[in-house]
C-alpha cells in the first residue's frame, strides 16, 4: 500500500489503513474491507492470495470513489435534494432533513446521467453508495461550510441503526463521526449603513479631517 501512501497499522485481527480497515479471519480465510472502522463494507476476499486485489479496490474507491463531481458542483446538487426534501416536509424544522433521505434523492436522482432522468430504467442508473456519498462530502468539506453547510452529530438514539446515521471521515488517517441531520442555513449577508448613520460618519470624519 505505499504507492498509495497508506500504511497498515494495528494488530491482527482489525488493521486500518487511511480511511479503510481490515478484518482478518485466518480461521475461515477472509479478509473483509471496510470504509471506516467497520462502516461500509467495501469487499470481502480470501486471505491468501488476494492482496493485490484489496489494494486494487482501495486504488479504485480512491481514484474514482464517489460522484465524480468537483465538489463545488457536489454540494450545489446536495443543495438541491435537500430543498426539494425540505419542500415535501411542508413545514419548518429546524433539526434538517435526515442525511440518509438527502443520500437516497441524491442516488437516485441529483447524480444521475441526462438519459437516466429522461428515461429511468435500472441499467441507465449509475450507482452510488453510502460511502461514495461520505466521500463526496469529505472532499468537499471546506466548500461545504462556505456554502452554509451544517451537519449533527448523530445522539445515542440515532446512532443505532445504519438507517439512521453516516460515517463522514474528518481526516485522512481514517478519523471521523458519524451525523444524523444536515442542514443549509444562509449566511447573512452584512447590514447596510442607513442614510442618517452614514451622515454622521461623514461629519465625524470631517470634523476629524479639520483638527488635524
Amino acid at each position: 500500500l505505499k504507492s498509495l501512501n497508506l500504511s497498515l497499522e494495528g494488530q491482527y485481527p482489525n488493521l486500518k489503513a487511511g480511511f479503510f480497515s481490515l478484518q482478518l479471519d485466518f480461521a475461515k480465510d477472509t479478509v473483509q474491507l471496510w470504509y471506516g472502522y467497520e462502516q461500509e463494507l467495501l469487499g470481502e476476499y480470501r486471505v491468501l492470495g488476494n492482496a493485490k486485489e484489496v489494494k486494487k479496490q482501495i486504488e479504485s474507491f480512491l481514484k474514482t470513489g464517489g460522484s465524480g463531481l468537483e465538489p463545488e458542483a457536489f454540494i450545489d446538487k446536495l443543495k438541491k435534494a435537500y430543498q426539494h426534501l425540505l419542500q415535501q416536509k411542508n413545514e419548518h424544522d429546524n433539526q434538517g432533513i435526515p442525511i440518509i433521505q438527502v443520500w437516497l434523492r441524491m442516488a437516485s436522482w441529483e447524480i444521475q446521467t441526462d438519459q437516466f432522468q429522461q428515461e429511468p430504467l435500472p441499467e441507465n442508473m449509475k450507482k452510488y453508495s453510502r460511502a461514495e456519498f461520505s466521500y463526496d462530502w469529505y472532499k468537499s468539506k471546506k466548500i461545504a461550510s462556505q456554502k452554509g453547510l451544517h451537519f449533527t452529530v448523530a445522539v445515542k438514539a440515532y446512532s443505532k441503526n445504519i438507517q439512521d446515521y453516516l460515517w463522514i471521515p474528518s481526516s485522512n488517517r481514517g478519523e471521523g463521526s458519524v451525523y444524523s441531520f444536515l442542514k443549509f442555513e444562509a449566511k447573512e449577508a452584512p447590514q447596510s449603513l442607513n442614510s442618517e448613520t452614514t451622515k454622521q460618519l461623514n461629519l465625524i470624519t470631517k470634523n476629524q479631517g479639520e483638527t488635524k
